[in-house]
C-alpha cells in the first residue's frame, strides 16, 4: 500500500513538467503545496493509519492568480488533533473534537484483512487455541475496535499542523525567488 500511495504523489511531480500550465507568479507557491502535500502523505504512511485510504487523495488546485487550495479530506484534521471518546477523553482531552457516533466497522475490518493480520483466539480469554480467519469473526473483531476506539477516542497524530510552518516559508520564499527573478529579468530588458 505504501508502494502504491507514494507512486501516486510522485504522479504530482509530472504535472505542468515544462511549466507551461503554471502561471509565473505562483510557480513557487505551487510548489510549495505540492511539497506540502508529500510530507502530510509521508507522515500518514509513517503512522500506518487504521483508514480507508482516502486520507491520503490530497490534491493542489489553482483557483485563480492569487489563490491555490490544498483539496483533501476534512477528518484529516479530526485525526490530526485526536479525538474525545464518548466515555473517556484521556486520550484527547485538549481536542475540540468529541466521538457523538461510533465509527464504521468496515473500515477497521478492510484493514485488518489488507494487513493480512491473523486473529487468534487465545485461551486465556476462554475457548481453545485457534487461528480466526472467517469473515463473520473478522467482522467481530473490526466492532470491537470500532465500539473501543467511540468509548475511549484517538490520540493526536500529529501529521498534518506541524507542515504548516514549513508550507508557509516554502510559499514565501518560492514566491520571493519568482518576485527576484522578475526584476532581474527586467534589467535585463534595460540593456538593449
Amino acid at each position: 500500500m505504501a508502494l502504491h500511495d507514494l507512486a501516486k504523489l510522485e504522479a504530482l511531480n509530472d504535472i505542468g513538467e515544462d511549466g507551461s500550465s503554471f502561471d509565473r507568479d505562483l510557480v513557487g507557491a505551487e510548489k510549495a503545496c505540492g511539497d506540502f502535500v508529500k510530507r502530510v502523505a509521508t507522515n500518514i504512511i509513517d503512522k500506518d493509519l487504521v483508514d480507508t485510504g482516502k486520507i491520503l487523495d490530497m490534491t493542489v488546485q489553482k483557483v485563480d492568480s492569487n489563490t491555490i487550495d490544498i483539496i483533501g479530506v476534512s477528518y484529516i484534521k479530526v485525526i490530526d488533533e485526536g479525538i474525545r471518546g464518548a466515555e473517556d477523553e484521556s486520550k484527547a482531552p485538549n481536542s475540540p473534537y468529541k466521538m457523538t457516533k461510533m465509527p464504521p466497522s468496515n473500515v477497521f475490518a478492510d484493514w485488518i484483512r489488507s494487513k493480512n493480520i491473523k486473529l487468534v483466539n487465545n485461551p486465556k480469554y476462554g475457548g481453545e487455541q485457534t487461528s480466526i480467519v472467517e469473515d463473520k469473526d473478522i467482522d467481530r473483531v473490526a466492532y470491537a475496535m470500532a465500539l473501543e476506539r467511540f468509548r475511549k477516542g484517538y490520540e493526536p497524530q500529529d501529521i498534518f499542523d506541524k507542515e504548516i510552518d514549513q508550507l508557509v516559508e516554502d510559499a514565501s520564499d518560492g514566491v520571493s525567488e519568482v518576485v527576484i527573478n522578475k526584476m532581474f529579468s527586467g534589467l535585463d530588458d534595460l540593456d538593449n
